[in-house]
């Protein structure tokens, strides 16, 4: 993100134009979801969540670990059937509002620390989990719950922090 607001700011007009936003103004919001875009995220193009992770209206999409909502409102935009699963309460309800004006099928949304997942078998053709298997107790009880809940040839797109990442972050964030 640092990158693409130093490219931002330094291709800049020296003139400021009505229709310019200054460096000041840039949204970080914005910033991040560009960043996120280059990085093989939310291709509106060709439907992708993720390269390679097409999601349409006939898809039943799993989100565990929502947090704040943001791959499953891409979804939900796609019209798919969203399920949403956190064990912050405050997160589900935050995401179930957020996702009330989408053209999503259906929103279903559980409270819940996934050991199990309240969840029928195979129920989902997309099961999605980014940055939470590193925080659970049981990470092969945790997958065998995704698995369990995905149908048969369902796609799965699972992330975990990168060492490095991790790393950037520890002189500027929060402990």
């Amino acid at each position: 993100m640092l990158s693409l607001l130093k490219k931002l700011t330094a291709s800049a007009p020296a003139a400021v134009t009505p229709d310019a936003p200054s460096p000041a103004k840039v949204d970080p919001y914005m910033l991040g979801l560009q960043d996120a875009m280059l990085s093989g995220w939310f291709n509106q193009e060709n439907g992708e969540l993720f390269t390679g992770f097409p999601v349409t209206a006939e898809d039943t999409l799993l989100d565990v670990g929502c947090g704040d909502g943001g791959n499953v409102h891409y979804c939900a935009m796609r019209g798919a059937k969203i399920i949403i699963a956190d064990i912050d309460a405050a997160k589900v309800e935050a995401t179930r509002q957020r996702l009330s004006d989408t053209p999503a099928r259906g929103v279903e949304c559980h409270v819940t620390d996934c050991n199990p997942l309240p969840i029928a078998d195979g129920t989902a053709s997309r099961v999605v989990s980014t940055e939470v298997i590193e925080h659970v107790d049981d990470p092969a009880q945790f997958l065998s719950e995704l698995v369990r809940v995905g149908q048969p040839g369902a796609l799965y797109l699972l992330s975990v922090p990168h060492p490095s990442s991790e790393d950037l972050q520890k002189d500027i964030a929060a402990p």
